[in-house]
């Protein structure tokens, strides 16, 4: 079951990530691909060592749900020549947001 008031957390925590990733790297693509690699390596620890599958579902949507954000941004301000590709991943963060729930 989805908990809406775990989500404003785990916005501010990928929020918080990101902005500290791009502190250092201000490429914008490369700093998005480390914050995922990071979802990536806590999604992996918490499903091996944590025993409650709650927690970590709500990360993975809350980071799915951060991103989206963010595409759908970059989309709208027209800030990237990728349209297509950042119209797929849109689809693929929304399909993986359904499939978490």
């Amino acid at each position: 079951m989805l908990h809406i008031e775990y989500l404003i957390p785990i916005f501010a925590l990928w929020h918080t990530i990101t902005t500290e990733v791009r502190k250092y790297k201000h490429d914008h693509g490369v700093a998005n691909n480390m914050v995922s690699a990071i979802h990536c390596v806590s999604y992996i620890a918490q499903y091996t060592n944590i025993p409650d599958r709650n927690y970590t579902i709500h990360v993975s949507i809350g980071y799915y749900i951060y991103d989206l954000l963010y595409l759908m941004y970059a989309l709208y301000a027209k800030t990237t020549t990728q349209a297509k590709l950042y119209t797929i991943y849109v689809f693929h963060h929304v399909f993986a947001s359904y499939i978490l729930q």
